[in-house]
């Protein structure tokens, strides 16, 4: 199941891309294995060339893949400076340890006015408050079992506590936040268990109505470099 943060992620990445008028350099941080995003972008009819990175090996076969790194977000030695006009990163800096190096790192790889664009979940939103507190385990029982499903569970780190913080970490080391976009979405951790899953539907419509952003699980972040 797609979640809204992706989507909005999505939706700014062609923006970002059709607005350049050129050839697009980007780079999928913590990208895996999937090409989900890729494929969007491709039926956009967006012009760019990406390049990966992951803990793991993230080659896919790809025709607009350049290169591939092994290299964790809060250190990306062999990524040069300035090379991408836009980096991105899906669901991925809950689960880092250093949110202050990668902040810092991203702003390296990024060109002058280059663009950085992430979707993360709040903190302070109910679910993951349950996420954080709670033994991985129980987590994936949320979730589902089935790896490439969308429903596989990874340990999460934390490392700012409130997406006010988020921004001022990324701001910090010389990033503007020019958009911003929070959905809430308990509905996506709940669908499995008909009758919580409908109330979460019902949650969601209400947080959303009264503008609860600090209630809403699902964020997408855009940065500027400055």
């Amino acid at each position: 199941m797609q979640t809204p943060g992706e989507k909005y992620l999505i939706k700014y990445l062609i923006k970002s891309i059709k607005r350049l008028g050129t050839k697009a350099y980007i780079i999928n941080i913590g990208a895996n294995t999937s090409l989900v995003i890729e494929k969007e972008l491709d039926g956009a009819d967006c012009d760019f060339i990406e390049d990966r990175t992951d803990v793991i090996d993230s080659r896919v076969e790809y025709l607009k893949l350049n290169k591939t790194y092994i290299c964790s977000v809060e250190e990306m030695r062999e990524v040069s400076n300035d090379s991408y006009d836009i980096v991105f990163a899906n669901f991925v800096l809950e689960h880092v340890d250093d949110l202050n190096n990668s902040a810092k790192e991203i702003n390296r790889i990024l060109k002058n006015e280059g663009s950085f664009v992430t979707s993360i979940p709040n903190p302070q939103a109910p679910e993951f408050l349950i996420s954080k507190f709670t033994p991985l385990w129980f987590h994936q029982y949320i979730r589902g079992e089935g790896e490439g499903e969308g429903h596989e569970a990874h340990e999460t780190k934390y490392s700012y506590k409130s997406i006010k913080e988020f921004v001022e970490i990324f701001e910090s080391k010389g990033l503007k936040l020019v958009e911003k976009n929070f959905t809430p979405f308990t509905f996506g951790y709940l669908y499995r268990f008909p009758i919580i899953g409908f109330i979460s539907k019902i949650y969601d419509k209400i947080i959303h109505r009264l503008g609860y952003e600090r209630l809403m699980g699902n964020v997408c972040l855009a940065f500027e470099k400055k």
